[in-house]
């Protein structure tokens, strides 16, 4: 085995426990996906797993280069773009490229981002209900106001007739 490939198997497995530790935390902060994504973006395991992103592509290719303009872009001041998006493989060579930011931003804009679903959540918890709406966020509920709530919506349906 030569070399590279030995240095690509390491990457490889590092990026592996990197794909883990994503996967955790975005499960764990689950009910506001994108306030999670955008905060683990800023985190230091995402700049670490970036680097070794760059350092397993520059193994191939001394030249990166953006798939949308076909230019040459510096992969340390570029945007890290997921062709795909798996949660389980956030970090997966085959799922993601670097592109420049304004070629992202506009990407995104064209095209949305795919796999993002708006939709009300609801969880049962130990003391209550934790309830996701998009553009309003996340709320909490103890159950014992859930109980009023019912009684009062009761009462006011008796009561109307």
């Amino acid at each position: 085995m030569s070399g590279k490939t030995i240095r690509h198997k390491r990457i490889l497995k590092e990026l592996g426990k990197y794909n883990r530790y994503a996967k955790m935390y975005l499960r764990k902060n689950s009910l506001d996906f994108k306030n999670a994504y955008n905060n683990f973006q800023k985190s230091e395991a995402w700049t670490e797993a970036k680097a070794l992103l760059i350092e397993y592509f520059s193994l191939e290719n001394k030249l990166f280069r953006c798939p949308i303009c076909n230019k040459v872009v510096d992969p340390y001041y570029s945007t890290l773009h997921h062709i795909y998006y798996d949660k389980k493989k956030l970090f997966d060579p085959k799922y993601v490229n670097f592109v420049h930011h304004d070629c992202h931003e506009r990407y995104h804009q064209e095209s949305g981002i795919p796999g993002t679903k708006k939709r009300l959540k609801v969880y049962v918890g130990s003391r209550g209900l934790r309830i996701y709406i998009p553009k309003i966020g996340g709320l909490y509920i103890r159950f014992e106001f859930c109980v009023l709530l019912i009684i009062l919506i009761i009462l006011l349906v008796v009561y109307r007739n």
